[in-house]
């Protein structure tokens, strides 16, 4: 007679964001070393999440009149997003950027 079956824990379900960024024309017009410590602050608030968030940044500049910047964004935390949201936006960067678009976080199953 056999044992009951071992049982497998769920699969952890990756959360996928898409979130399209602008530039406010009036940081283009700030000083080269203003805008170079906020996109100095820009990175960094992203290179914190660095092995909780896979982030894929593109440029849309020429593409998109809309937005300038897409960040796909891959996690196992829901929450992650919205702290590195907030980290981003809080930059001398962020600062001058809106959401153009962003989508819902979408639950990946493996």
């Amino acid at each position: 007679m056999a044992g009951p079956e071992p049982q497998t824990p769920p699969p952890k379900r990756q959360y996928v964001n898409f979130a399209f960024y602008k530039v406010d024309p009036a940081w283009r017009r700030l000083p080269e070393s203003e805008r170079t410590q906020g996109k100095q602050e820009f990175i960094r608030a992203v290179e914190d999440y660095t092995g909780k968030v896979m982030v894929i940044p593109y440029s849309t500049v020429g593409i998109r009149g809309d937005c300038d910047l897409m960040l796909w964004r891959i996690s196992y935390e829901l929450e992650l997003f919205q702290e590195m949201s907030s980290k981003m936006l809080a930059s001398g960067l962020g600062k001058y950027h809106w959401a153009s678009t962003c989508r819902r976080p979408i639950p990946i199953f493996p």
